[in-house]
């Protein structure tokens, strides 16, 4: 089994827009809608609700619930 993979990813979700018909997150001061690869390779935002996001990790499944900061 692979050990010590263990790099810290943190994500920080800043803001929640709402422009037309479409959510935005801020993650890491970056703008995403829901379905967006993350600038961090392997992850991507799966929802975007306005007080967490749902982020998944595509080669592990991971998944993490981000709260938004107040």
């Amino acid at each position: 089994a692979g050990g010590g993979i263990s790099q810290k990813v943190s994500f920080s979700y800043s803001g929640y827009l709402k422009v037309s018909n479409k959510d935005l997150a801020i993650i890491n001061g970056v703008e995403y809608e829901a379905g967006d690869p993350l600038e961090i390779e392997g992850y991507v935002l799966k929802k975007i609700y306005p007080g967490k996001v749902v982020i998944v990790n595509e080669k592990s499944g991971a998944k993490f619930d981000v709260p938004l900061q107040e």
